[in-house]
């Protein structure tokens, strides 16, 4: 499928060039196989000097027993005794809306099994737990709250913590507790960690890494997909599309660009030929069935046509009656080249020929139909190469 570009977006990846992937154990399709993540940008409500911590920060991370994944500021407590104390709060002051939520983060250093870690958080004075974490791993480990304003009217946020205990050497005097790349995000998801805001995220393959030739080739774009939000965290607003090629008005270069339509509750398909002009077709689609769900997404060119499957199920077809306009760009999942502001998990990203050396088409409607029901991943190397 060629190389990867590897520009870092804040996303989390792997100095080693294995495919980036996301921190959530439920993004999952597959046993085994995790997504990797096209999203927007995100602002840390929470600043590094806006803690009110029990202990000392530390910033030389060689005075811990272990290195934790990433490195910004870390808090530490050494309490005197009790059951539970305060590893960190921060106070705030953020109005949540009928609905909205929030996601409280946090990499914690657990020194035996039995420490626990609890998120808490004060919303209009009272408080919430926002998750409990024990029996972890001896050693850093991810955890993460959530929040939901189910109220029915606004309520605002003033302070949330993060609590460490222990059933018995905490109490027993032996109770050092680490945490460090505190994360406050107001949606209802976690994306990978920054200090301060993350800029949009962006996965792109350039026209000469792709090995295909985009309006001449026969072809296959194939991936599982959970599309959970466009750019403004709605369902309705934004484009939730894949594209070849570059987005241009005048249709004076070449693009073919399929998912979710702008403004509407509806999928296309489009298509930009020679002469400067576009076709396009559209279905109408349930946005409750199409977002936080996965599904198995293929867009399939021929000779005749380009058509655009979900679910094992042809949505949308265009004929291939002009020639298509030349193409001086790549692929981009998850957006097109003016627009990367999409909230979708991938995974078993394909891309290749849909015809054999023979001629003979292997991505037929049954085999996409049978890849589709198998809901099994498709046998990748474990590494991309990444340049």
């Amino acid at each position: 499928m060629g190389n990867l570009i590897k520009t870092n977006y804040g996303l989390i990846y792997n100095d080693d060039g294995s495919l980036c992937v996301t921190v959530r154990e439920d993004d999952i399709p597959f046993p085994g196989v995790k997504s990797f993540a096209v999203e927007e940008g995100t602002k840390n409500l929470l600043i590094t000097n806006g803690w009110s911590t029990q202990g000392t920060k530390i910033t030389d991370m060689s005075q811990l027993p272990s290195q934790p994944p990433v490195t910004p500021v870390i808090a530490s407590y050494v309490p005197g005794g009790g059951n539970w104390q305060d590893l960190c709060q921060y106070a705030t002051s953020i109005t949540l809306a009928p609905g909205e939520s929030i996601t409280f983060s946090a990499w914690v250093y657990a020194k035996y099994a039995t420490n626990y870690f609890n998120f808490n958080a004060s919303v209009n004075g009272v408080n919430s737990g926002l998750g409990s974490y024990q029996n972890l791993q001896i050693g850093w480990n991810y955890i993460e709250g959530h929040w939901t304003n189910n109220s029915g009217a606004s309520q605002t946020l003033t302070s949330i913590r993060l609590e460490a205990g222990n059933t018995a050497n905490w109490r027993n005097g032996d109770n050092e507790a680490w945490g460090c790349n505190y994360q406050l995000e107001l949606k209802p998801f976690a994306t990978s960690f920054v200090e301060g805001t993350r800029q949009d995220g962006r996965f792109y393959i350039p026209i000469n890494k792709l090995a295909i030739d985009p309006a001449k080739d026969n072809w296959v774009v194939a991936y599982w997909k959970k599309p959970i939000a466009t750019h403004d965290g709605t369902l309705t607003n934004g484009d939730n599309s894949s594209c070849f090629g570059r987005y241009v008005s005048d249709y004076s270069v070449g693009y073919i660009i399929w998912g979710k339509r702008a403004l509407g509750e509806t999928l296309r398909l489009a298509v930009v030929w020679a002469d400067n002009t576009i076709s396009i077709v559209t279905k109408p689609i349930d946005l409750n069935w199409y977002f936080n769900n996965w599904h198995f997404e293929v867009v399939r060119k021929t000779d005749t046509a380009i058509e655009y499957f979900v679910d094992g199920i042809k949505q949308l077809e265009i004929a291939l009656s002009k020639q298509i306009q030349n193409f001086d760009t790549g692929l981009f999942v998850g957006g097109h080249a003016n627009d990367t502001s999409h909230n979708s998990l991938y995974s078993n990203l394909f891309i290749g020929k849909a015809k054999d050396t023979q001629g003979n088409l292997i991505w037929t409607d049954k085999f996409i139909q049978e890849v589709y029901n198998a809901k099994k991943p498709f046998a990748v190397p474990p590494r991309i190469p990444v340049i």
